[in-house]
């Protein structure tokens, strides 16, 4: 990391992907798996909370780097840490978002929420195992809706969606529940239309849904979902059209 860069960051202060700490302990795992779980990230040790570089050098810096790299080697699955370099007084640990979540430290599971690291319960952890957050916006490519209409569908606030399409936060329970109705649907769509004419259909207001459109059908918290699936289903076998 160039001495530019450090100012720059230190300077933007804590966030999403960057963590202050005074000195360096073992408990930086905590650290190095919330970076990976969420979307990678750069620790500062020797950087008080106050953005203020401390007056003391590191000493004995390779084994301190052997020290981190072990650390990353200790979590479950292995963390590979991207680069660790020193800038005057202050050593930059920087990890990249990982491919294998979810990871974990001795002291448990870890992610990144806003500035703060924080532990996850157990019934967190399971989402970190979902493809949700990377691919809301092909669920909105394939519904061809947007945001707000996503949003609806799911029950939640537009910035919310906006939220996991950033993979800065994670669907909880009821909306992963809503993700693999909407899931069944796009598959009923994908074996009766192709892509562009399922967003046609979608939008078209329809006879047997009293002259709404099935999208507008199946906003409002997701009520209709099934009914939609019918129609399509009946539309398969010839039954209406």
């Amino acid at each position: 990391m160039k001495p530019e860069e450090l100012k720059l960051l230190i300077a933007e202060g804590e966030c999403l992907t960057v963590e202050f700490k005074e000195s360096y302990s073992s408990k930086i795992s905590r650290d190095i798996v919330a970076f990976s779980n969420t979307k990678g990230g750069c620790l500062l040790l020797g950087v008080g909370d106050n953005g203020k570089i401390i007056n003391k050098k590191p000493t004995k810096i390779n084994r301190l780097k052997a020290e981190i790299v072990n650390i990353g080697q200790n979590c479950e699955p292995q963390i590979n840490i991207k680069e660790i370099s020193q800038v005057g007084n202050v050593v930059a640990v920087e990890v990249c978002e990982g491919e294998e979540k979810p990871y974990s430290c001795s002291e448990g599971y870890f992610r990144r929420l806003d500035a703060v690291t924080q532990k996850m319960t157990q019934k967190e952890v399971p989402l970190l195992h979902t493809p949700i957050t990377k691919e809301v916006k092909q669920i909105r490519g394939f519904l061809g809706c947007s945001q707000e209409t996503l949003a609806d569908i799911v029950g939640v606030g537009t910035r919310t969606i906006v939220r996991w399409e950033h993979n800065e936060s994670h669907p909880h329970q009821l909306a992963i529940e809503k993700f693999r109705k909407i899931e069944k649907l796009i598959q009923k769509l994908s074996e009766v239309f192709e892509s562009q004419q399922a967003i046609e259909w979608l939008n078209t207001p329809n006879q047997s849904l009293g002259g709404r459109t099935p999208l507008k059908k199946i906003m409002h918290n997701g009520e209709g979902i099934e009914e939609i699936i019918n129609l399509l289903g009946a539309i398969e076998w010839g039954i209406v059209t």
